[in-house]
């Protein structure tokens, strides 16, 4: 086993220390034997003698003399040898343990040592080295590194061993082997007594574990940095005193600053917060944060402002980054933008409070229709029986016209009706429109401009309730510009598409758009227009026009808008589903004029005053009226009828009666009693599906409360005119 040349030099320097000591016991002796001599010279002189012949003499005091000189010779002999035995003794003790001391130390570390020459042959290896390939460390003497670790018949370009050697400095580098296996190695340069480089150490360590563990950990850094930019929420990770130190994409898209302009920035510049109601900017947005040690949702009510501007109403909560000694080392803050969702939010509260306003509202029209019937019946049925020229003749239209405009007001309250629809038809809007837009504006100092493709979408709606919507909105429109103006109506086919902007299904849309350049709305009031009874008039207004235009398109399936700039203009958009039907042929078809009949007819009202009045029409036209108050009266009316041969000719009965069975069910009856029995439903909830799709449910015909004297001959007459009643089928498809 070969040693380091600095263990050699000691073992040459101890042994040098012995020489000197052996040498003076040497010269010590030397001395003694000239002394000797020089004093035998002296005697023989001061005798006469010469020294030769003193030398020889074998006298007894010579011959003591020459003892005792020999019994120091002896002496320095056995000094010189003692102490020389000693001394090897010694070395070889100090040599032992330093051996010991070595091997100990270099098979003991987990660390791979191998001593090389110049050509990388290794001269020794410790076992560490051996374990490391399955090798003993004898065998690997004589062998070369690259040659046993990587299967290579040349070194490795990357060789610490080589680079330290070249350099006659201490190299290192990570290199791996084929079987995947990753060793940090360093080399030293050996240098012989003269300083040149006479081969190299070399230390590795197998840091395998620890690259696959570091390869797991980036691995997962970047699956971490891969999530973080593909979530929807933003993230921003500050330090503890708020400087940022990262920004997922999201967070770059809301708040308009990239990571690479953020980093280093406090965090109120970046994340700039502004209170919801106050306006007033958050002074510290981690202050929540910091006075806790565990997640936390930050003050509600927030609004981003990105770095150009845009607002948005964000949610946001934000927790403490807690370090391995368990201290606050940062915080990072999740956020998103809910605006879209508060809008949604506020879309569904109003659909709700107008919903509740219509249960109430339907019931209200309902009843009120009850009382025009007997107004617009009984003035109509007497202005029938007078002449245009009677004074009263005037006065009697005047109360129908007036009564005519309560049925408006009670088409709009039941325009709010829960259970109403609208009567549906394929249809195109450009006429309709055009025709609203210009009654609507009659006799103003307010002109339009209309802006209608040829190829507009026809849309399947109840054409005099868009009428209605469109008529509001533009009367709306109108008196927000008392000094005059113009308003553009815009109608145009759009697509929308699947996370737009808009609560509505993705599908083709006709989109129309009211302009006017009013005096806008005020920011506060704008998300309250469509609330009813909401009006900012001075005058008497009942605020429920653009609350009856958002119903009415809400129940096509629709979607209403509103984007107002005070001073400058107000957009109301409305937009409504596209037909995927082809527009139907026209037909043109003139009104029935009122004619006397005969026959026995039917009434089911639970109203008396309806009941009353229907009897003086059906009397004035010709008919025999008999009445009933429910739908089980009226089934046993009829089946008693029928019984006596004297049968009903037709049926007028109500939809809803109150405590009773209504005409739906009454009229399921009848049928099975008399299949070709001929109804007409009519009913104060003039929107309701029944009402609307008459056939589908086995009524003949249809009459809207409140109506006129002609307008029940002239239902009358078209369903006596038919010699039967159509049936289910028919009614569903018809």
């Amino acid at each position: 086993m070969a040693f380091p040349e600095h263990m050699d030099r000691a073992y040459e320097t101890r042994w040098k220390g012995t020489g000197v000591i052996g040498l003076v016991i040497g010269i010590a002796g030397l001395l003694s034997i000239a002394y000797w001599i020089f004093v035998s010279y002296l005697h023989a002189r001061s005798e006469g003698a010469g020294l030769a012949s003193r030398l020889l003499a074998w006298n007894p005091v010579l011959i003591a003399e020459r003892a005792a000189f020999m019994a120091i010779m002896a002496v320095y002999a056995g000094l010189i040898v003692g102490t020389l035995r000693r001394a090897h003794q010694r070395e070889e003790r100090a040599v032992r343990a330093a051996n010991l001391k070595s091997l100990v130390v270099t098979e003991s570390i987990q660390e791979m040592i191998l001593i090389h020459d110049r050509d990388l042959t290794a001269l020794w290896a410790n076992r560490a080295a051996g374990d490391s390939i399955g090798m003993k460390p004898g065998d690997i003497i004589g062998r070369h590194c690259y040659e046993l670790w990587h299967q290579r018949s040349e070194p490795c370009v990357v060789c610490p061993v080589i680079r330290a050697m070249e350099t006659g400095a201490q190299a290192e580098n990570d290199v791996f082997t084929p079987d995947g296996r990753a060793f940090y190695i360093k080399g030293y340069p050996v240098r012989d007594q003269k300083g040149n480089v006479t081969g190299a150490i070399e230390v590795t360590l197998d840091i395998t574990a620890r690259k696959r563990a570091e390869d797991a950990l980036a691995r997962e850094k970047e699956h971490l940095a891969v999530t973080l930019a593909s979530i929807g929420d933003g993230v921003i990770v500050t330090d503890t005193p708020g400087t940022i130190t990262f920004l997922n994409t999201t967070a770059e898209r809301l708040t308009g600053w990239r990571q690479s302009d953020a980093f280093g920035q406090k965090i109120e510049r970046v994340f700039n917060l502004i209170h919801e109601e106050t306006r007033t900017p958050f002074t510290d947005p981690l202050e929540a944060l910091r006075q806790t040690s565990s997640p936390a949702s930050l003050p509600a009510g927030a609004i981003l402002v990105s770095r150009d501007g845009t607002e948005r109403l964000i949610a946001d909560s934000g927790a403490p980054i807690k370090g391995p000694d368990g201290k606050t080392i940062g915080m990072i803050i999740v956020f998103r933008d809910v605006t879209e969702k508060r809008r949604l939010e506020k879309e569904i509260i109003k659909s709700q409070k107008l919903e509740s306003i219509g249960v109430l509202a339907g019931g209200i029209a309902h009843d009120f229709n009850n009382f025009l019937t007997a107004i617009i019946g009984n003035a109509s049925l007497a202005r029938l029986s007078m002449s245009a020229q009677d004074p009263s003749y005037t006065v009697l239209s005047d109360i129908e016209k007036a009564a005519a405009r309560a049925r408006k007001l009670t088409q709009q309250l039941l325009t709010f009706s829960k259970g109403g629809s609208p009567v549906k038809t394929i249809t195109s809007l450009g006429d309709t429109i055009r025709d609203t837009v210009s009654f609507a504006l009659t006799g103003s100092n307010v002109s339009s401009i209309f802006d209608m493709p040829d190829d507009l979408s026809p849309v399947d709606a109840d054409t005099d309730q868009i009428s209605h919507a469109v008529n509001n909105i533009v009367i709306n429109a109108r008196e927000a510009m008392p000094q005059g103006g113009t308003i553009s109506i815009r109608a145009e086919n759009i697509d929308v598409a699947e996370g737009a902007m808009l609560p509505l299904p993705p599908q083709r849309y006709v989109k129309i758009s009211i302009q006017d350049q009013g005096v806008g709305i005020p920011r506060e009031d704008v998300g309250k227009i469509f609330d009813p009874y909401f009006t900012t008039k001075e005058e008497q207004h009942s605020g429920l026009g653009l609350s009856v235009a958002y119903f009415v398109v809400k129940k096509h399936g629709g979607h209403i808008t509103v984007d107002s700039e005070p001073d400058v203009a107000t957009i109301f958009s409305i937009y409504l589903p596209a037909a995927h039907a082809e527009l139907p042929a026209t037909k043109r078809k003139d009104p029935a004029a009122p004619t006397r009949g005969h026959g026995r007819i039917l009434v089911m009202d639970d109203e008396e005053i309806v009941r009353d009045v229907l009897g003086k029409i059906l009397q004035r036209f010709g008919y025999e009226a008999k009445f009933a108050r429910d739908g089980m009266e009226a089934v046993e009316m009829y089946r008693a009828a029928m019984d006596r041969a004297k049968p009903f000719d037709a049926v007028i009965m109500d939809l809803t009666v109150t405590g009773g069975i209504g005409g739906i069910e009454a009229i399921e009856l009848l049928r099975l009693i008399d299949p070709d029995a001929k109804a007409i439903v009519s009913s104060g909830y003039s929107d309701d599906p029944v009402m609307s799709d008459f056939r589908k449910y086995g009524f003949n015909g249809v009459i809207a409360k409140p109506f006129r004297a002609e307008e029940l001959s002239a239902a009358l007459g078209t369903i006596l005119s038919r010699e039967k009643a159509p049936s289910r089928e028919e009614g569903a498809s018809g």
